[in-house]
């Protein structure tokens, strides 16, 4: 971890100068003047930096081999001057923000970072080693009380943020926590560690021990036809299957470091930022979609945004039209006639609860990540709000309002809305 001066240094090796007093401040974790020169510099300096870095991830699927190598090393090199120091990530996606200098990663750590995740303007955290956050998620929200805003945020080892989560100024995530979706650890609480915590307030619902046990269902996810024919679809992109990939699309576990599903999983990344590219244009992104979801009915309409996160698993009904910002994980069904809002989330894809069934490990006979897929259904007609999330499991049959969750059948909560987080998440140019 460094120290404050050390951070100082890296900040003026980055071309700061003058008095960095306030700067000082703000990384001890100490009263300071939000309205000071170099506290501003340092926010734009970082959102300047998150955006050529999403930009990156856009364009590195269009560049030719001596392009992709520039872009790479500077993709790196962003992450090295946004977290100094820091340990493995495993990934981190576009659309993600933390300010210069503001987060401590150690080097011995891994971590893994999904599509849009936020920690606040003014937030300091401490992120453990096994530390996964999800898809949209947000970290160092004030939740419009008088908390400081860069009191510490503790995300301790072990830990799992699921998507949509709210994680509050000065919490701590306790080791070996899971964070459910939707949930909201308020401002200065601490949550108990080996436990599964959900709700606003998140509160413990259930203790992760030896005595755990999935209650994944067994439903049947693709019939063999569809995965024959998926299959088929992958290796006419050119793209090898192995029995991870065939895993996935039957709903069983697979480990995500085997070769050709590794391979598909990058194939799919890059599709997406190709999709939401400027440059990419109106036919491009109609051939991205037949390659990403080879199970589509007629008129599928979807806005920029998009990120699907293994092709092949989505099966998508006549006339579904969703807006920007979605988010494809796991086996998904949408039935006919679905409509779905802007920053829609279909988080099928997750980990088993147990810590130790989160780490690197031997599955099938490599060592890697073990993927577990859910499924989820939304029935024909149904029409979706804007910023909705819906977890492995979950079961659609009526219409959902804005700013929503479903887990189960048509079980559906309220998520944290944006004004509730604190305007340290307004991240302006």
């Amino acid at each position: 971890m460094l120290t404050i001066a050390q951070k100082i240094e890296h900040l003026n090796r980055q071309g700061f100068s003058g008095n960095m007093s306030e700067v000082e401040k703000f990384y001890a974790g100490q009263k300071f003047n939000q309205n000071d020169a170099n506290v501003q510099k340092l926010i734009q300096f970082s959102i300047d930096l998150w955006q050529e870095y999403s930009f990156i991830l856009k364009e590195l699927p269009r560049a030719n081999e001596a392009e992709k190598a520039v872009l790479q090393a500077r993709k790196e090199e962003l992450l090295s001057i946004a977290i100094p120091n820091h340990g493995f990530f495993a990934n981190v996606c576009d659309d993600f923000y933390c300010t210069v200098g503001a987060v401590d990663f150690e080097k011995t750590s891994l971590s893994s970072i999904n599509k849009n995740v936020k920690f606040g303007k003014y937030t300091l955290a401490e992120l453990g080693s096994y530390a996964l956050i999800g898809e949209d998620v947000r970290i160092g929200a004030t939740l419009n009380t008088d908390v400081q805003p860069n009191k510490k945020v503790i995300i301790g080892d072990d830990t799992w943020l699921c998507a949509s989560t709210v994680i509050g100024a000065g919490a701590t995530v306790t080791p070996g926590t899971v964070v459910g979706l939707g949930a909201c650890v308020h401002p200065n609480q601490v949550t108990e560690g080996n436990t599964l915590v959900l709700g606003n307030p998140a509160m413990t619902k259930l203790k992760i021990d030896n005595n755990y046990q999935s209650n994944k269902d067994n439903l049947t996810y693709r019939s063999v036809d569809e995965v024959n024919f998926i299959v088929r679809h992958v290796r006419n992109l050119g793209l090898d299957v192995d029995e991870a990939y065939i895993n996935a699309l039957k709903g069983e576990k697979y480990n995500c470091f085997l070769g050709c599903i590794g391979q598909i999983v990058d194939f799919s990344h890059n599709l997406s930022y190709e999709f939401n590219s400027a440059n990419t244009t109106a036919d491009r992104r109609r051939e991205i979609i037949k390659m990403l979801f080879p199970i589509c009915g007629e008129n599928f309409q979807i806005g920029r945004g998009l990120f699907v996160d293994v092709l092949g698993l989505a099966k998508v009904g006549n006339n579904v039209q969703i807006g920007d910002n979605a988010f494809f994980a796991g086996n998904v069904t949408l039935g006919n006639n679905v409509h779905a809002g802007s920053d829609f989330v279909l988080a099928g894809i997750g980990h088993e609860l147990p810590a130790e069934l989160r780490h690197i490990r031997e599955f099938q006979g490599v060592n890697g990540e073990v993927c577990e897929i859910g499924k989820i259904q939304v029935a024909d007609n149904v029409k979706i709000g804007k910023h909705c999330t819906m977890a492995p499991g979950s079961i659609l049959t009526q219409d959902l309002p804005d700013y929503a969750y479903v887990v189960g059948k048509n079980k559906i909560f309220e998520k944290v809305k944006p004004q509730q987080l604190g305007d340290d998440f307004t991240l302006t140019r």
